[in-house]
């Protein structure tokens, strides 16, 4: 492994290498790129909307995945859950040898095991989660990072629209936080789309809807109706970090079907190009749960 204090003093300015820039990845690389880094993509097999975006961020490109790694000290993983595991494992077969950092919603268990496949090839590990909008002007965003390395990536992303947090040199805390916030914040949102899909479906949702309205205790989540349609464009990405959700709790020993049933729900939402996201309503949406043909595969 290299020393990774040394990274951190031997290469100013640092560079650092997203996977990939999505949304999320290309506001995170703006703000690294402010605190003094210089910022790298690979473009090999991505789409013409990535590689856009990337453009549009000033994300350099070098093409392929084994020269980012060797040209990058600190590459910065941001993907679907479910492919994060894999996108380690490509890392570390290219020899990476700088500071991996796992930024994905993966359960606490996923993040051990994505730090051993990479330190066993050279690299430090940090695990970092991003809780919140991608940073801008008008959000808020948290990010954690845990791990030895944490305070070397940690101050890169320091802006004014976003708080960082130190979580020690343990190698699954950003994530385990990460995760159990989710299971609150997009498992509600789970609930009552599934909620109002059965009233829906029984012929009571307007009724429904008015005894929510009445209480104090359930009125907020009658202003959270409107907005459901927008939250869950992304349902077909919520749908895997909802099963992370459930093993993190089946290996806290606690019932993980609640958020399995969150994530069959989120995939019964349209995939991306699938319908046009401006004008997908929310009760579009709930037909769409109830529509067993439309189900994504």
């Amino acid at each position: 492994m290299k020393d990774i204090q040394k990274i951190s003093i031997d290469n100013n300015p640092i560079r650092m290498g997203f996977l990939h820039p999505g949304e999320m990845g290309s506001a995170l690389a703006k703000v690294a790129r402010r605190n003094g880094a210089t910022t790298w993509w690979a473009s090999e097999g991505r789409s013409i909307s990535t590689a856009s975006r990337a453009a549009v961020a000033g994300i350099e490109d070098v093409g392929a995945l084994k020269a980012l790694c060797h040209h990058c000290e600190i590459i910065i993983s941001i993907c679907p859950p479910h492919a994060a595991i894999d996108m380690a494992k490509a890392v570390a077969a290219s020899g990476f040898g700088g500071i991996y950092v796992d930024a994905n919603a993966i359960s606490p268990g996923a993040a051990m095991q994505i730090a051993e496949i990479v330190e066993q090839s050279g690299a430090a590990y940090v695990d970092a989660a991003v809780v919140g909008a991608p940073p801008n002007d008008r959000h808020d965003t948290v990010i954690y990072f845990s791990g030895e390395a944490a305070h070397i990536v940690a101050k890169y992303f320091k802006a004014e629209a976003v708080s960082v947090e130190l979580l020690g040199a343990s190698r699954s805390h950003a994530s385990a936080v990460k995760i159990c916030h989710s299971a609150i914040h997009k498992g509600q949102l789970a609930m009552l789309l599934a909620t109002l899909a059965a009233a829906e479906h029984y012929g009571v949702k307007a009724h429904l809807e008015s005894l929510l309205a009445r209480h104090p205790n359930t009125r907020s989540l009658t202003n959270e109706i409107p907005e459901i349609a927008r939250r869950a464009t992304k349902g077909w990405r919520f749908a895997g970090e909802m099963l992370e959700v459930a093993d993190t709790f089946a290996m806290a020993g606690l019932p993980p079907e609640l958020h399995r049933g969150a994530s069959e729900v989120f995939r019964r939402c349209p995939a991306p190009g699938s319908v046009d996201q401006n004008k997908l309503s929310t009760d579009n949406l709930i037909r769409m749960l109830l529509d067993h043909d439309i189900r994504s595969d």
